[in-house]
């Protein structure tokens, strides 16, 4: 009878015994990026590289800003550490086609740094050159437009008279006309200068 209430106890667990739970993990908070010690800047160096990218080798978005474009934008005298680091958030948000708001640029602004500056032949027109970063784990959290979460209403018919108006990507294409319009005033600006002046003249059709 003992033998048999030996055995039987093996298969018994104790009330008192708790099991290891292991609770899912939240695949927002896994790395997005790995660093990769192969990764090659596409370029001489940082400053040949207009647009936003990826810094596989440090898991981080880089891109350039000048002095002179933060100036233009901001109609100051003084390009400030701010002012830069936004400017750089909108871009690369741009660039990488990602939601243009208010929350996603503090969102990005409060991870940016400026990791350096560069003074090129370029820098005598456009000032000095700020190469600004902010880790790809702060911006893959943010949707692309393209997203289903990310998408805004289609755009109805209201009541009263009123309708809602679908201003998904306006953000975007505003920020893009304000860079085209601040960069072609810095080249006319430059061209005017080295050339002492020159007129555009429309020919007649006739």
């Amino acid at each position: 009878m003992a033998e048999i209430e030996n055995k039987y106890s093996d298969y018994q667990t104790s009330e008192c015994e708790t099991q290891e739970s292991v609770d899912p993990i939240d695949e927002r908070l896994c790395p997005t990026c790995q660093p990769n010690p192969d990764w090659k800047l596409p370029a001489p160096h940082w400053s040949d590289i207009a647009d936003a990218y990826l810094n596989e080798s440090v898991c981080e978005y880089h891109v350039r800003v000048y002095e002179s474009e933060v100036k233009q934008l901001n109609n100051t005298a003084q390009a400030s550490e701010q002012d830069i680091r936004m400017l750089a958030v909108e871009r690369i948000l741009v660039d990488l086609d990602k939601p243009l708001n208010d929350g996603t640029t503090q969102q990005l602004f409060n991870a940016s740094f400026i990791i350096d500056d560069y003074r090129n032949i370029e820098s005598r027109e456009l000032g000095v050159a700020f190469l600004v970063g902010v880790p790809s784990f702060n911006m893959d959290q943010i949707e692309s437009n393209d997203s289903p979460t990310s998408q805004e209403n289609i755009a109805e018919q209201g009541k009263g008279g009123e309708f809602i108006v679908n201003t998904t990507g306006l953000g975007r294409k505003l920020f893009q006309l304000r860079s085209a319009i601040s960069v072609y005033g810095l080249y006319y600006a430059r061209l005017n200068k080295l050339d002492g002046g020159f007129v555009i003249r429309k020919e007649s059709d006739e």
